[in-house]
């Protein structure tokens, strides 16, 4: 408690309100350019610069007491949201420009958490933009949740590729042969360490982004041939740490709050709806297609070995077209759709698109379930000889 301080800003704020007669300086930056406007002024500053840094300071005021307020409700031991939201950003820098080149854009960094995904560290390349960061975000969750080792391929905020195995250099070749045209200027997250093998075979194809966990100097070597590359360290920290808590979005003069959605604890009791089990090869298969399109936005389907992807269906309005997708995406690709297993981030509103996987040579799918139709998809599915598993947990990415 000695450690919040009163006085200081009731100084501020008192200061802040008489700005009328009274400047008010809290940050160092503003040193130079106030002595300079009171030498060349006749010791007197204007009331703009003074309308300017009471605006400062108050904004000041209301970080220090967002800083306290985060304290506090970290203390709390209720699962509830507090009853009101105060959050400080500050600015860190521009961007390029937005989603498109006629919007500009900010980057803002958290004041409040200790550590933070802002944290990372951009070792070289271009200045990174809007787009660039949202994929970082997503490639990085997606390693998160693979684990050690994996490797995850983020286009436009859905995953392209992403595969776990045994080292990320093979990781990262399996990934990549699911969708090698939509890597193209992707943004990709190594869970591990990059070295030089890995990224010499990186060399193969543009890549806007890369993070990780961290570089040798041999690789950190190779990449400084392609200037252009953004190479960026992801704190240790950050990716061990629990990230459950409450997330929100902003809907015009709205902010929606929610739980965020972490975890797979249904994947250790799952329940087998068909007659037909899963070989513990296809079980492998089967949670990390359960995990990859929960990352996928919906409707989603992922079709998966027991090492990565295999085929992508994301973001249509129809889950029936993202079976279709992901089939074709699989065979277009020259890569075995036969024996492989499928994860289905929602219900099969009609047993078509089971019926689809099935004919393309799909053997097990994995779907939360919470239709009035389930009974006919498992009845497709029964009919056709596939294994269905239903979660009761929905990971729907909207």
């Amino acid at each position: 408690m000695e450690q919040i301080d009163i006085g200081g800003p009731a100084l501020i704020r008192s200061a802040a309100k008489n700005f009328h007669s009274v400047t008010v300086i809290v940050d160092p930056a503003d040193y130079e350019p106030v002595m300079a406007e009171l030498e060349s002024e006749g010791g007197s500053t204007s009331l703009q610069t003074r309308r300017s840094l009471a605006s400062k300071a108050f904004h000041h005021t209301a970080s220090y007491d967002a800083a306290i307020s985060s304290f506090f409700d970290g203390m709390q031991s209720t699962d509830e949201p507090p009853p009101e939201i105060v959050t400080a950003f500050r600015r860190k820098h521009s961007l390029r420009y937005g989603e498109n080149p006629q919007q500009r854009a900010f980057l803002y960094v958290s004041e409040s958490s200790a550590v933070k995904f802002g944290d990372f560290v951009q070792h070289q390349g271009k200045e990174l933009s809007y787009n660039n960061i949202q994929d970082m975000w997503a490639a990085f969750l997606l390693g998160r949740d693979l684990g050690p080792e994996s490797c995850a391929i983020i286009k436009h905020m859905n995953p392209c590729g992403a595969a776990v195995r045994a080292g990320a250099l093979e990781s990262f070749i399996r990934a990549r042969e699911t969708d090698p045209s939509s890597a193209f200027g992707s943004v990709i997250s190594i869970n591990g360490i990059v070295d030089e093998k890995l990224a010499a075979a990186m060399g193969e194809g543009f890549v806007e982004v890369l993070l990780a966990r961290g570089y040798t100097p041999e690789a950190m070597e190779l990449f400084g041939r392609r200037k252009n590359l953004r190479i960026l360290t992801i704190p240790q920290a950050e990716w061990d740490r629990d990230l459950s808590g409450w997330v929100g979005k902003e809907a015009g003069d709205l902010l929606l709050m929610q739980e965020r959605d972490t975890g797979f604890r249904e994947l250790e009791k799952l329940e087998f709806v068909t007659s037909r089990k899963p070989s513990p090869v296809e079980l492998k298969a089967m949670a990390l297609s359960w995990k990859i399109v929960s990352h996928v936005k919906s409707n989603g389907i992922v079709l998966c070995d027991q090492y990565g992807t295999v085929g992508v269906g994301a973001g249509q309005m129809s889950r029936v077209d993202s079976c279709r997708i992901a089939v074709d995406k699989a065979k277009r690709q020259g890569l075995a759709v036969e024996g492989t297993s499928a994860g289905s981030d929602a219900f099969f509103p009609f047993p078509d698109g089971v019926e689809i996987l099935a004919k393309a040579g799909v053997k097990c799918i994995i779907q939360p379930g919470g239709s009035i139709r389930d009974a006919e998809a498992i009845e497709a599915a029964e009919k056709l000889g596939l294994t269905m598993a239903i979660t009761g947990v929905r990971h729907f990415r909207h």
